[in-house]
This record gives C-alpha cells, structure tokens and sequence, in this order.
C-alpha cells in the first residue's frame, strides 16, 4: 500500500493536525490511487481532508516502509489556502522538541527525527 503525506514547515516549525478518530498527530496525506501519482493523491487528500489548495515542492528524501507493505512518501507541500479542520480536531505548528513528545504515526514519527537531523 502506498501512502504520501505532505510537510509544511513555517520558521522552523512543523505543521501537524490532530485526528480524534486515530487519537494521533499526523501530517496530512492518505493512499494512493491506481493511475495516480504521489504528487497527485498528495493534492486530492489535501483537498479531501483539508479543503486545501497545495502546491507540492518536492520530495523529501525519507520513506517508510513496514512489514504490513505500508510504503509512505513524505513531501515538503507549502498550503496555498487557508484550510478547514474536516477530519482533524486541531492543527498546529510544533517545534522540533515538542513534536517528538506528542503521539505521532509511527512513521511520521521517525520523519520529524529525518527532518531535524
């Protein structure tokens, strides 16, 4: 399964949206359909979950791969529109310390220690 999740990153913060369905912080992103590219789905979800406009800037040298097949590809996105909190519950800009002390996707948890490296 491949998956792509989309980074903004403001003055050397992180922005992370909550999800109460999953009771985990994440970066936006979802799975990737057939005859989709990843810069494509990643816009879609983003449109999909945020009612956002984003423009992709590139890919961000990390992926993630687990036993289950889960393949995830991160992507440095800049929102272009003010988005709406449809599927999340609070969005926010992290620093880098306190982004590695709330609960995080595993896999997103091991980018934010890639990007601050």
């Amino acid at each position: 399964m491949k998956v792509v999740a989309g980074i903004a990153e403001k003055d050397g913060k992180l922005l992370l949206f909550y999800s109460s369905k999953h009771n985990l912080w994440e970066f936006p992103g979802g799975k990737v359909e057939e005859g989709e590219t990843d810069v494509d789905a990643l816009r879609r979800e983003w449109r999909e979950e945020l009612d956002c406009e984003i423009m992709v800037n590139q890919y961000f040298d990390y992926h993630y791969n687990d036993i289950d097949g889960w393949e995830v590809n991160y992507y440095l996105i800049t929102p272009l529109t003010k988005w709406t909190l449809k599927e999340h519950t609070e969005a926010k800009y992290f620093a880098p310390d306190d982004a590695m002390t709330v609960d995080l996707w595993p896999s997103d948890w091991l980018m934010v220690g890639e990007f601050y490296e």
